[in-house]
């Protein structure tokens, strides 16, 4: 169902904005328009080419916002699609549950070129188990659970995690540490957690 929806979107995107008719690579050079179609490519998880639409008419700037609208949308679909798979296990474990834990965490995360955001988080007293995620509780191991604006944004099933393009504005990612079965870790009663302020112009 998935694939199926994620089928959809992009064809009525690309057909929404028409197929590309206009040989760009003078205007954008090959390198570049090669790097919009792998990040247009890695978002869909298509594994069929993905025909990058651009103005048959107009100038540089005006194919490149397009371009740049085109992958945002891409990103906000895919993100929503693999927020509802992702977690429709995950609500049903009971996160009103902690675990005490002497552990620490610093997240920092750096923006790439195409908007998007590559978070990193260090660890003290903690160690990620993807192997053990939705198993049994080990203290000391499990994984981390990832807000952006207050809603779920994913797992870290390690110290790295790509988040895609946002939109325009200022935002809050928020990471706690979890337990395998997703308790809540907790040292001296308070949330193992940090968060990072990030703003896209």
């Amino acid at each position: 169902m998935n694939y199926v929806l994620k089928t959809l979107v992009l064809v009525v995107v690309i057909v929404g904005i028409g197929s590309i008719t206009h040989d760009v690579s003078a205007d954008h050079g090959d390198g570049e328009v090669q790097t919009y179609a792998k990040t247009v490519h890695a978002h869909t998880e298509s594994s069929a080419p993905v025909a990058i639409p651009t103005a048959a008419v107009g100038g540089h700037a005006q194919k490149i916002e397009i371009l740049k609208k085109l992958i945002e949308l891409l990103s906000q679909k895919k993100a929503a699609l693999d927020h509802s798979d992702s977690h429709d296990a995950e609500d049903a474990h009971d996160h009103s549950e902690v675990v005490e834990l002497d552990a620490s965490v610093s997240l920092t995360a750096t923006q790439g070129m195409m908007g998007n955001y590559d978070l990193h988080l260090e660890v003290d007293g903690f160690t990620f188990a993807p192997e053990h995620a939705d198993k049994a509780h080990v203290a000391g191991e499990g994984h981390a659970h990832v807000t952006i604006d207050g809603n779920k944004a994913g797992r870290m099933y390690g110290p790295w995690l790509y988040v895609p393009m946002l939109t325009k504005g200022t935002h809050t990612i928020e990471v706690s540490l979890a337990t395998n079965d997703h308790k809540a870790y907790v040292h001296n009663g308070k949330p193992i957690h940090d968060q990072v302020t990030v703003t896209v112009r």
